[in-house]
């Protein structure tokens, strides 16, 4: 009983003061975020997403399942538009910076302060 009672006090509690990192926010891909020259995705707290200086992709939506990263969108290629969905792995994310990996790239994206 006295183990249990030690055992229990030793549990940790979230505090008012712990905050979850989210991918919510502009994140840069390619470029610095401080000129003009920079490419990203803004997600938004509902599940939109929306292209930042991007001309050929449209990101329209969002979610996170786990460590799993799905956005989708239309895509222009050759005058034609076609949807895409990819689907990346959340290798690390913090409150600066989050790295993608998907089949065929990995990417470093950089949060662009508000």
């Amino acid at each position: 009983m006295t183990l249990a009672l030690l055992l229990q006090g030793c549990r940790s509690t979230p505090t008012a003061t712990s905050r979850v990192i989210t991918p919510i926010g502009r994140w840069s891909v390619y470029g610095d975020s401080s000129s003009a020259n920079y490419y990203g995705v803004e997600l938004l707290e509902d599940g939109r997403a929306r292209s930042i200086n991007l001309i050929s992709h449209h990101f329209e939506q969002w979610s996170q399942r786990g460590d799993t990263l799905i956005l989708s969108g239309r895509t222009l290629v050759d005058e034609a538009e076609q949807a895409f969905t990819d689907t990346m792995r959340i290798l690390a994310m913090t409150r600066s910076q989050m790295v993608l990996e998907g089949s065929d790239f990995r990417w470093t994206m950089s949060r662009i302060p508000d």
